[in-house]
């Protein structure tokens, strides 16, 4: 079972930060949010852990929200269950399958732009309160 975070919904405070962050714009299509059909998304999803936290959270619009939560349905159920290669099905391992190179969704990267400039603003809070 999954450790879940015991708050599920984001915080008023976390929703305004979120929508600044990414200019009250929807975090996959880009377009203006309408202020009235906001919908935020757990980028790590709650059910699998995902916590309830700014740089986890995006604002979407309705359509690309459907469309999200459409893809990450069909991600679950296409998930193979130990699959074995044939170098390491004498040995009865289990390998994962080698990949191609995966495009990085809009969410994904501004997740990571997020966690970049915050790691850089604690950096610079670190350098500030040592001198």
């Amino acid at each position: 079972m999954v450790a879940r975070d015991k708050k599920r919904a984001f915080s008023t405070t976390q929703k305004n930060q979120i929508l600044y962050q990414q200019n009250n714009k929807c975090g996959k299509c880009h377009k203006p949010l309408d202020m009235r059909a906001i919908e935020y998304h757990h980028i790590k999803p709650w059910s699998a852990g995902g916590r309830t936290i700014t740089v986890n959270g995006a604002a979407l619009c309705p359509t690309c929200h459907k469309i999200i939560g459409h893809e990450e349905r069909l991600k679950e159920q296409e998930k193979p269950v130990g699959k074995q290669t044939k170098s390491s099905s004498k040995s009865g391992a289990t390998t994962k399958p080698r990949t191609s190179k995966k495009k990085v969704s809009p969410i994904e990267e501004y997740d990571r732009s997020v966690k970049k400039m915050n790691r850089d603003i604690n950096k610079s809070l670190d350098r500030i309160f040592k001198l």
